[in-house]
């Protein structure tokens, strides 16, 4: 007996959707400079070495412009106040809450088919690959070699998102890690594939392949770069997933081509997982319930949205 079909979140779309990568990069702070870049840049200099520099430019505008040199820091300081205050109020949109989907929500695989996504949790295999790279120069980006690993990983993104169809690519995104130390911290790159074969067809595609020439090429100079990778080949029943009042975020963020060249259609992983068996982590990985509470219909989510 086959329980009610998973109710997914957002219809469709005729184009094709963009990873959370491509999004990201488009967004941009100041009219001009991308998230990314800022936080890469943040991740240059430490806390004490950002302020050190403002107290120097301060120091400068003090003696050009005199007490002056105090206002444009006084105004900025009463915009951000005034604007979190009204933010947090209520009386201006939170621009956090944006794209954020307040309900329970979870990642399955529509039919390549029709796109439907059936009554089965986890019902097709997945990939997910990590690729990573971290500085370990006091020079963080200005250090030898650098520069060229960013500009091959740039590469790389650019040649999964161009041929995401041939490589099984569903979505990919950047992640910063925090630990350990205050600057130079871990650059990751999340993807997730439909194969194995497809993760193996990019690593050997031209674009990689220049990016490892170059590598083995320099390697002997380069004892203070780490680069890796981690392939996860996860079985059909064996993985799971939930997000709770979350933007589209990891898995959650990929998106699915189904129907054929005729119909073609961009299809989101996001089902409604308020109820039934795509509640409880058993119940996501197909397995049989082991509490009384699991087995519960009640949520305290208001429905989902269409």
């Amino acid at each position: 007996m086959t329980g009610k079909e998973f109710k997914p979140i957002f219809t469709p779309s005729v184009t094709k959707l963009p990873t959370l990568q491509i999004k990201n990069s488009l967004s941009k702070a100041y009219g001009r400079i991308s998230y990314p870049t800022i936080l890469a840049l943040r991740d240059q200099l430490s806390l004490t070495t950002w302020l050190s520099l403002g107290a120097i430019i301060q120091t400068i505008l003090y003696l050009v412009l005199g007490r002056l040199s105090f206002l444009p820091v006084f105004l900025l300081l009463l915009y951000r106040t005034g604007n979190t205050y009204l933010q947090a109020t209520g009386r201006l949109p939170n621009p956090y809450m944006r794209d954020v989907i307040v309900s329970k929500v979870s990642a399955q695989i529509p039919s390549p088919s029709t796109g439907a996504f059936g009554s089965i949790p986890s019902n097709d295999s997945i990939v997910v690959f990590h690729l990573a790279a971290r500085c370990n120069h006091p020079l963080g980006v200005l250090a030898p070699g650098m520069k060229d690993v960013g500009t091959y990983f740039t590469d790389m993104m650019a040649d999964l998102e161009a041929h995401s169809e041939d490589y099984g690519m569903l979505g990919v995104q950047t992640y910063s890690g925090l630990g350990g130390r205050a600057t130079n911290n871990e650059t990751l790159i999340v993807g997730y594939f439909r194969s194995i074969e497809g993760v193996h067809k990019f690593a050997h595609g031209e674009v990689h392949c220049q990016g490892w020439d170059w590598w083995n090429r320099n390697i002997k100079g380069l004892d203070h770069i780490a680069i890796l990778h981690e392939i996860y080949e996860v079985p059909r029943g064996n993985w799971e997933n939930i997000y709770v009042n979350s933007q589209p975020t990891g898995l959650g963020a990929a998106r699915f081509r189904v129907g054929g060249e005729k119909e073609e259609r961009w299809v989101s992983p996001l089902v409604d997982a308020t109820r039934g068996v795509l509640a409880t982590s058993n119940g996501r990985l197909g397995r049989k319930q082991i509490a009384e509470h699991q087995k519960s219909e009640v949520t305290i989510y208001a429905d989902s949205p269409n």
